[in-house]
């Protein structure tokens, strides 16, 4: 009797312990694709981030390069005396 007792107690822990198993197992398998869908996130990011950091250096040419002829426009309007022909210039 003592020894289906003690039978029947490691039966229990043993179907206690594969549960315990399965259920890890399980978690591991959501854990695993959480950690896909972050690393997909953080590449759509760093890509969105290089795109912008382009943008901004382009923008910032161009507002150099506007800058310069707005500059180049007004100093030339500036020299001009009074009577000058702005059409010749």
């Amino acid at each position: 009797m003592v020894l289906c007792v003690s039978l029947s107690v490691e039966t229990e822990r043993s179907k206690r312990y594969e549960t315990e198993v399965r259920e890890l197992k399980e978690r591991i398998i959501i854990y695993e694709k959480q950690v896909i869908e972050l690393r997909e996130k953080i590449t759509e990011l760093n890509n969105r981030y290089h795109l912008l950091l382009l943008l901004s250096v382009f923008t910032a040419r161009c507002t150099l390069v506007q800058s310069a002829v707005l500059r180049s426009h007004v100093v030339c309007l500036s020299v001009c005396p009074s009577d000058c022909d702005v059409g010749k210039l």
